[in-house]
């Protein structure tokens, strides 16, 4: 008989907190703390459970909402949040209101601004890719389409790219 309860059975799709103090994808973790299992190997995820430094949420933990780009959550990030910004006065409906000045979606067929070509153009870049290939990259390192062989064929990929926008 062990005098830690059983374990239950591991799920990758479960969300877990903290029961040790440990840092995971660049964030340190308090015990308690829910935790944004995005880019986390499934492997880990398991060797970590098993070493009873995380456990799945409770039902009277909070959840954390998963975003595709991955980061910290909303979830997380807005509980903490929450907490300065009453600490300070601030009421919580003038942290959630949106600027007067947000940009509009586009419909379809419409084009967009030259300020807005222009400033997404100036953050895609031509970058190195493994084994000899070359990529057109945005801002967050994400290839814009497909690789290719040559410099010289991601840069006239990227000058398309530019004059397309």
């Amino acid at each position: 008989m062990s005098r830690y309860p059983s374990l239950l059975p591991y799920s990758p799709h479960a969300a877990f907190k903290a029961l040790r103090v440990l840092t995971l994808n660049g964030v340190a973790l308090r015990p308690g703390d829910p935790i944004d299992t995005t880019g986390v190997p499934e492997r880990r995820l398991r060797f970590l459970y098993e070493q009873r430094m995380i456990a799945p949420l409770g039902p009277d933990d909070p959840v954390p909402v998963r975003h595709a780009g991955g980061g910290q959550s909303e979830g997380i990030a807005g509980a903490a949040g929450d907490e300065e910004g009453q600490a300070d006065g601030e009421t919580a409906g003038a942290e959630g209101s949106a600027p007067a000045d947000a940009a509009e979606p586009l419909l379809p067929g419409e084009a967009a601004p030259a300020e807005a070509v222009a400033a997404a153009s100036a953050s895609w870049r031509v970058q190195k890719a493994g084994l000899g290939g070359w990529h057109v990259v945005d801002a967050r390192g994400a290839p814009v389409g497909p690789a290719h062989r040559t410099k010289a064929a991601a840069e006239q990929a990227l000058a398309a790219l530019i004059t397309e926008g």
